[in-house]
């Protein structure tokens, strides 16, 4: 549990020295990291730990005023369905901005890294 904890406490420190520092991970495991977020897109980070053979994605919280709207952002005229629910429509913009722009990163890390189980990698949202 202290692992996990770690890992979320990481994201939000103000880049990859701060992650290392208050984690296990080591920085220069540490792909990507983005301590500034935008509307529909928090912080987050990429790294691989690869003691444990796993592949992180750490998407912040709420941090910052541009958080604040996304989590406010509950409704609109194209409401979000999933399964035959309606859905945080803030939530699900920033996933489809994740699938976007960070599906490749998070290819290429399982790839490189030969993570036991191809395709597995641990998402963490705090």
């Amino acid at each position: 549990m202290i692992y996990y904890v770690e890992l979320a406490r990481g994201s939000y420190m103000k880049g990859p020295a701060g992650l290392a520092r208050v984690s296990m991970l080591q920085q220069g495991n540490v792909v990507k990291f983005e301590d500034t977020s935008s509307v529909m897109r928090p912080g987050y980070y990429i790294a691989v730990d690869t003691r444990h053979k796993l592949v992180i994605m750490c998407i912040r919280g709420t941090h910052t005023m541009h958080d604040l709207i996304t989590d406010l952002a509950t409704h609109s005229e194209h409401a979000a369905i999933l399964d035959g629910e309606s859905v945080h429509y803030g939530s699900v913009e920033g996933a489809r901005w994740f699938v976007q722009h960070e599906i490749a990163t998070l290819r290429k890390c399982l790839q490189e890294h030969e993570v036991c189980f191809p395709g597995l990698f641990s998402v963490l949202a705090v």
